[in-house]
């Protein structure tokens, strides 16, 4: 499943390099951020979003998009959070939800595949 979200990954930023983020479709969009963002949390934590300039809002309605609540109230509480004890939790659990999100984010393609493709 990995290297199929991957696969699909590389090829939005293939699109995005050419012709730009605006030029893809929301379901492409919504995708693509999810992909890009949990892949920024589980190397660094949800404190890379922000540093990054990835739009915490955005990830989480994106996440809200594709299926998982859980994990789009993690985001939205890491945005306003500093305290660093919470911020362990916070990424202990969305850590722990990757699985679902990966699960969610295929089934999202899969729901989608006019856009996608087979």
């Amino acid at each position: 499943m990995f290297e199929d979200l991957d696969r699909r990954f590389c090829e939005i930023a293939r699109r995005v390099k050419s012709s730009g983020w605006d030029s893809l479709p929301e379901e492409m969009q919504t995708f693509g951020l999810v992909w890009h963002a949990t892949g920024l949390i589980s190397n660094s934590g949800l404190r890379r979003l922000t540093e990054e300039g990835v739009p915490s809002e955005g990830v989480a309605a994106a996440l809200l998009r594709i299926g998982c609540p859980a994990a789009a109230a993690i985001v939205e509480k890491s945005a306003a959070d500093t305290d660093a004890a919470r911020m362990t939790v916070l990424n202990e659990r969305f850590w722990a939800l990757q699985q679902e999100i990966d699960v969610a984010l295929a089934a999202y393609v899969k729901a989608n595949r006019i856009v996608f493709g087979s």
